[in-house]
């Protein structure tokens, strides 16, 4: 594993440096991940910045703090603060209707751009399933997906619920290009990556990941890591396409702390969750969610995308922050780092206080009653997958897409060898994007396994897969 100094003085102690070269390096080795980017803000500067692992496992090349990553959705914070700044230029306004932009979207003349950011439009996702389909693969003009999904029927009407949609900010990004008359990510690079400094920061949707930067990988089942398959351009604008440094990320960080770029009133905007019309939490705010740790308030956003997993948490009041970049899509030791630097850097309540965290994204709905129909499925897709007999005839071409050779090998390789689960048990059935999914635990003696299922309106099966717990 690769160690490198740190990029500049830093705050933290001998003993925290310690601490966290520890819990870094056991992360990696416990979840196989190749590598992570940690960067920590206190009392409003870069307190410590290290990388630790290989930024690729071709040319064994080690991470260093100048590595980018793909920092997947917490793009949205961009994309909302390209919005802020243009509404601060007087050139929108938060509560503009959307069909003052782009009429031709569905209840245009009743959607703001405040609920297209804040995921109370009503917008179905255009990915909801757990792995990129196969159209995901070719490139795709923003506005196509406009067109598509967002002429769609809503889900919801608007502000009555809270949904992930990166639908709306699409929606978002094309208002922002209209409104500019330019790029958004020329834009970004204007108004907000050069007067703070993030000099690595870039939209990788329109040019690309280079040799020199992490590079994502997958994992199928148990099976090792293997390079995450690209993305097609224009499927992540606006909503997943950033990439950058953790260091750079930190600096963004400190930007909403210190309220540059723009004013308090709108980052108050940004900070500040969005109410539902009858007037319950959506635990949301513009990009980011919102909520209290140890009686501090937290903004905080996660990105996951084929290939790379980040975690970003700002304490505006406590002057803090944390940031986690990783280059794989599996284990999710983004927050589980995130969680012991976040218990470094914010101090304990006072004795005889307990303010309980609130939840990382608003709570869903109870589960419904165990699906008879899914289980049977569940359970038969898993022998195949582990047997190597995967019945083709039965999944959309989304799923034959997923399990490729490789995949299926390493499917069966990792699975076959574990025997019967002592217990196949169904802990969550909703409906989600479309799809009938259900959530699974498989145990065995010494181990724990997630397997999700999603069908399509048809009942065919359109994703399913299998993770450790």
């Amino acid at each position: 594993m690769g160690l490198c100094s740190p990029l500049r003085a830093q705050s933290f102690t001998a003993a925290e440096i310690a601490q966290v070269d520890r819990i870094a390096a056991e992360a990696l080795a416990d979840s196989g991940v190749p590598s992570v980017s940690i960067a920590v803000v206190r009392n409003g500067q870069i307190a410590f910045a290290r990388a630790y692992g290989r930024r690729s496992l071709t040319d064994d090349a080690l991470a260093s703090p100048d590595t980018r990553y793909l920092i997947g959705s917490i793009s949205k914070q961009f994309t909302a603060g390209a919005v802020l700044i243009l509404a601060q230029d007087g050139r929108l306004s938060l509560d503009d209707k959307l069909g003052r932009f782009l009429p031709e979207t569905t209840a245009a003349d009743r959607i703001t751009l405040r609920q297209a950011l804040s995921h109370t439009a009503g917008y179905r996702s255009y990915f909801t399933l757990d792995t990129t389909p196969l159209e995901g693969r070719s490139p795709v003009a923003p506005r196509e997906i406009a067109e598509r999904w967002g002429r769609a029927p809503l889900d919801f009407q608007p502000g009555e619920h809270w949904d992930y949609s990166s639908t709306g900010y699409t929606l978002a990004g094309l208002v922002v290009e209209q409104v500019a008359g330019e790029a958004l990510a020329d834009v970004l690079r204007q108004r907000v990556f050069a007067p703070l400094g993030m000099t690595s920061a870039d939209d990788v949707d329109r040019r690309g990941l280079t040799t020199t930067d992490a590079q994502g990988y997958s994992r199928y089942a148990l099976g090792p890591p293997r390079p995450a398959r690209p993305i097609g351009v224009g499927w992540l604008f606006a909503a997943g396409g950033l990439a950058m440094t953790a260091t750079d990320l930190a600096r963004w960080d400190i930007a909403a702390i210190n309220h540059q770029l723009i004013g308090p009133a709108s980052w108050a905007d940004q900070q500040t969750e969005v109410k539902l019309t009858d007037g319950s939490a959506s635990g949301y705010g513009l990009g980011a969610y919102v909520d209290q740790i140890r009686g501090v308030r937290r903004l905080h956003h996660d990105g996951s995308i084929d290939g790379f997993g980040a975690e970003n948490r700002i304490y505006p009041d406590a002057r803090a922050a944390v940031v986690v970049l990783t280059n794989a899509d599996f284990a999710s030791i983004q927050f589980s780092l995130a969680d012991q630097l976040e218990a470094m850097v914010i101090e304990p309540e006072a004795p005889g206080t307990r303010a309980e965290a609130a939840p990382r994204r608003p709570s869903p709905p109870a589960p419904d009653p165990v699906g008879v129909e899914e289980l049977v499925i569940a359970k038969a897709l898993y022998e195949q997958v582990r047997t190597g007999s995967l019945d083709r005839t039965r999944i959309t071409p989304d799923v034959s897409d997923y399990f490729s050779a490789t995949v299926s090998a390493d499917y069966r390789a990792s699975l076959s060898t574990l025997g019967d689960p002592a217990s196949f048990i169904q802990v969550r059935r909703d409906l989600i994007g479309g799809y009938r999914a259900s959530l699974y635990e498989l145990t065995w003696p010494d181990r724990k396994l997630i397997a999700i299922l999603r069908l399509d309106q048809e009942g065919k099966v359109a994703s399913f897969v299998i993770f450790p717990a």
